[in-house]
């Protein structure tokens, strides 16, 4: 067993159980373990002294994942239970519960850890008499609690009554169900124990209703162990941790993200009516003006009868030109109106609908064209894919990223002499990705906000108050086509230096596409 122990009340109960003990220091090396341990692993503690803790377990994500908390944990940080498999004597794999608690005997260093193992193979056939397991507990700074078959609390330890803050007569004999919250829901109390029942085992995050103004939230490992004689379950041990700091930083986090979403949609609603409302105040225009003109030319025709038959007959030709004016912008407001309208029929698309990324984008296009040419200067060329481009996306979060990339685009070519905006669509059949292209003649990206692009509040044009009357300049744009790509699957691509910045943005294809693939990237 190692060394005699001088204040060893801390294992003494857990060691009668037969219950694995080892001292670790910070760094995990082991500094004493009991008799139970060495029979398991079958080396003397003249042998394991060297080692460190985590090397009799088999590595997993939780493992290494504890490897990383311990060695930066501080001296009163609770560490949640462990669950892992032990390698044993001549290889013999053994599932063990973990329980860490701060070491108070004298025989170590101050920042050393009792690490306290559960064979949940022995517990199934339990010898552990249950009175002495509560008074083992009552020392753990984790979480814990015994239940009855039917799910009733028997015990309940010190740090869970902290933890839950409510009085122990409110907790002692009620079921578990009445004062947690499973998930969420009432029903899946039911659930739980019927799981528990039936497997043995349960792992998953209940709420804790108490008497202050906010639930606790605490990650359970809960084991059934079974009397030896009938070998029926007769308890449940519960072991938590309180992940209630975590909760609420996700609910703020949660919060902020859904303002941020808020914010940029709104912030798109602008850009789309202000497009659409240029797009129509240049036809309305000279619908306008020809109007006048043909009122005007008609009044002269009345006003003075007689004249020279050669200058009614120009006058006339005037009008038939004015009214074909009025005409052909009429069928261009029309054209905008269709395109709307198909804007928004692509928008209703449902999630498991395909839509053909080349509609998309040419819809996307008619809306901000002719504000782009005649506001900003700045011509639009089109390289579409010939064949149709399926991808399981919805038509308006396309949209969504491709009016923010070409709002970027534009206000980065103001200051350019060469205004060009190339938009491109192609089909990546190695990797089976369709993708579209939007690229610019703009000042570029520097390399500081190429390494922080996706940061929400992140932008290129924070102090430029013209952009904020646009409606741009927020750095919200590229944080949200990030959140927008992670919902769909995809990716996108950034390359710039002055003068030339594209980003190519892929989803993945909904069915295998064949054919011309004179378009894939390069």
């Amino acid at each position: 067993m190692g060394m005699a122990l001088q204040n060893h009340s801390q294992v003494d109960s857990l060691d009668h159980l037969g219950a694995l003990i080892v001292v670790v220091d910070q760094s995990g090396s082991i500094l004493w373990q009991n008799e139970a341990f060495t029979d398991l692993c079958g080396l003397s503690p003249a042998r394991t002294t060297r080692m460190r803790f985590w090397e009799f377990l088999m590595p997993t994500a939780e493992v290494n994942a504890f490897k990383a908390r311990m060695i930066v944990r501080e001296p009163g940080q609770a560490m949640s239970p462990l669950r892992s498999l032990f390698f044993g004597k001549d290889d013999k794999l053994v599932p063990v519960v973990w329980n860490f608690t701060d070491n108070r005997m004298e025989d170590f260093p101050a920042r050393s850890l009792i690490v306290t193992g559960i064979n949940v193979a022995l517990l199934a056939t339990s010898t552990f008499p249950v009175l002495h397991l509560m008074q083992s507990l009552q020392e753990s700074s984790i979480p814990a609690m015994l239940l009855d078959f039917n799910g009733y609390i028997e015990y309940a330890n010190a740090a869970l009554m902290d933890h839950s803050h409510l009085p122990r007569h409110k907790v002692i004999g009620a079921s578990f169900g009445d004062i947690i919250n499973p998930d969420g829901s009432e029903a899946v109390f039911e659930d739980l124990l019927a799981e528990l029942q039936a497997s043995g085992e349960w792992q998953g995050v209940v709420k804790v209703r108490t008497e202050i103004e906010h639930d606790i939230w605490l990650q359970c490992m809960i084991l059934a162990f079974q009397q030896k004689q009938t070998d029926l379950q007769s308890h449940f041990l519960v072991l938590a941790e309180d992940i209630s700091e975590a909760k609420r930083l996700e609910e703020i986090n949660k919060n902020l993200e859904d303002e941020i979403s808020r914010q940029f949609h709104l912030t798109q609603i602008g850009l789309l009516t202000s497009g659409i409302a240029h797009n129509l105040r240049n036809p309305l225009s000279a619908i306008l003006m020809a109007s006048e003109m043909i009122s005007y030319n008609l009044q002269q025709l009345l006003e003075k009868p007689g004249q020279d038959p050669y200058e009614v007959f120009e006058t006339l030709e005037e009008m038939e030109r004015m009214s074909l004016k009025v005409f052909h912008n009429a069928k261009r407001i029309d054209r905008i109106v269709n395109d709307i309208t198909n804007y928004q029929r692509q928008n209703r698309t449902r999630i498991t609908d395909e839509v053909d990324l080349n509609s998309v984008i040419m819809t996307d296009i008619a809306v901000i064209r002719e504000e782009f040419k005649s506001k900003y200067e700045i011509d639009i060329t089109i390289d579409l894919h010939t064949e149709p481009i399926h991808v399981h996306v919805r038509a308006s979060d396309i949209g969504q990223i491709f009016l923010n990339l070409t709002t970027n685009a534009r206000d980065a070519m103001l200051e350019s002499v060469l205004r060009l905006l190339h938009v491109r669509t192609g089909i990546d059949t190695e990797n089976q990705l369709g993708w579209f292209e939007v690229r610019d003649t703009g000042s570029g990206i520097s390399d500081d906000v190429m390494k922080r692009m996706g940061e929400p509040f992140v932008t290129t044009k924070s102090d430029d108050p013209e952009a904020k009357r646009r409606g741009s300049g927020t750095g919200l744009g590229l944080y949200m086509i990030h959140r927008l790509l992670e919902q769909w699957n995809g990716t996108m691509k950034v390359q710039s230096q002055p003068g030339d910045t594209s980003f190519r943005i892929f989803f993945p294809l909904s069915v295998e596409e064949t054919g011309n693939d004179a378009l894939s990237e390069e």
